[in-house]
């Protein structure tokens, strides 16, 4: 009993190992010198798995090891101080592989927020407490997408002391969202 409990105890110490070393693969990154930190956006990738499509537009990890072994692989956002210490790491739970996450704009003031956004949403990640909220979905204006670009948001503006955010998605068109309570953004 005793070389059970042994052995499953070092079975875990070596998963854990194994699967807490690897890389981020980092697609978007931002430094905000005048907080001290950094963001970054991206997939981790444990050591011995490698990221995979599974062909319906979902990504995952799958081990390299084992080959029936596979976990969705989550968009994570890290926050740092600049120096490379870790404050936090949030799991936006999103999966698919149309990774479009980019930081945009952000507003360094009375409240501390920055927007991220993808195709068809964006995030508000509040600065004061590294808590992400949404996704804020945009309303579809159109029937059916132009082409493999529609929904993109490419232009954001914060003003009015950070009251309003406008935005622009291609094909879509610009949405305006009140912000006065960052925590439910509304158009």
């Amino acid at each position: 009993m005793k070389t059970i409990i042994i052995t499953i105890i070092t079975l875990l110490i070596l998963s854990l190992t194994t699967f807490g070393q690897g890389y981020f693969q980092v697609n978007s990154e931002v430094k905000l010198t005048e907080l001290n930190r950094k963001l970054e956006v991206g997939r981790l990738i444990p050591k011995n798995h490698e990221l995979i499509r599974d062909g319906k537009g979902k990504m995952f990890i799958k081990s390299t090891l084992h080959v029936n072994d596979s976990l969705p692989s989550h968009v994570l956002v890290r926050i740092s101080e600049l120096d490379g210490n870790l404050i936090k790491e949030i799991d936006t739970k999103y999966v698919w592989d149309d990774l479009d996450f980019f930081f945009s704009t952000s507003y360094i003031n009375n409240r501390k927020f920055i927007i991220m956004a993808r195709r068809g949403a964006f995030y508000i990640i509040n600065l004061s407490t590294n808590i992400l909220i949404g996704p804020i979905h945009l309303i579809s204006r159109i029937e059916c997408a132009q082409d493999g670009q529609s929904g993109l948001i490419w232009t954001q503006e914060v003003f009015n002391d950070g009251q309003y955010l406008i935005l622009s998605a291609i094909d879509e068109g610009i949405y305006c969202f009140n912000l006065d309570d960052i925590y439910n953004p509304f158009d």
